[in-house]
């Protein structure tokens, strides 16, 4: 939904309830900074055996499969880092995913037997919807 708004910004890690959070390996990883709850991605990525290169092809995989376009048509359009958190006694490393506004709509295709099915996706109001196409791209 980004890539057809303003862009943005993603942060993987901030918690927004941190007190539902019970179990104790989970709620170990967490600290507080600024107000706010982060939790240590980089925990998660070692007990996962992830990567950032792992999961960036993860979404371009997921963004091809949902357009049917080419990973090159993303490459430029978002990007994944690490960001270190310091708090007394501990550090932990979250993810900021920087997205681009696309220049042209970024289209879901669904093909159902012989049809195509197109719908565009925003974000409004933090939420992901769908819009009438009619509105943003012209059809001839």
């Amino acid at each position: 939904g980004m890539l057809n708004t303003n862009g943005g910004t993603i942060i993987v890690g901030l918690i927004e309830h941190p007190e539902r959070i019970i179990q104790e390996k989970f709620s170990s990883q967490i600290i507080k900074k600024n107000g706010r709850s982060f939790f240590d991605i980089g925990y998660e990525f070692e007990q996962e055996s992830y990567s950032l290169d792992k999961i960036r092809l993860s979404i371009l995989d997921r963004l091809q499969e949902m357009t049917q376009l080419t990973a090159e048509k993303f490459n430029d359009l978002f990007s994944l880092e690490f960001i270190l958190l310091n708090s007394p006694g501990k550090a932990i490393k979250i993810v900021k995913i920087a997205i681009q506004k696309s220049i042209s709509p970024v289209l879901n295709v669904e093909k159902e037997k012989e049809i195509l099915w197109f719908s565009l996706i925003k974000r409004a109001n933090g939420k992901t919807i769908n819009v009438d196409l009619r509105d943003h791209v012209k059809i001839t």
